[in-house]
């Protein structure tokens, strides 16, 4: 299995959830809706995999302050 890398433009759900306190769900669903941009993808197992564009979640962090 190919290790996970973190960089600069993007991050994962694990990561937002830690940054914000927000549960998976929220941060998926906010993605879908279009609140943060990212993409997500629906594995066929029915699991939703998402990646988040990191400058746009500071600022969906910094606006709900």
């Amino acid at each position: 299995m190919p290790k996970k890398t973190q960089n600069e433009w993007t991050m994962d759900v694990p990561e937002a959830m830690k940054l914000s306190g927000l549960s998976r769900n929220f941060i998926i669903n906010a993605v879908e809706q279009g609140f943060i941009k990212g993409t997500v993808v629906v594995l066929p197992s029915g699991r939703r995999k998402c990646r988040i564009v990191r400058k746009a979640f500071m600022r969906y962090l910094e606006a709900d302050e």
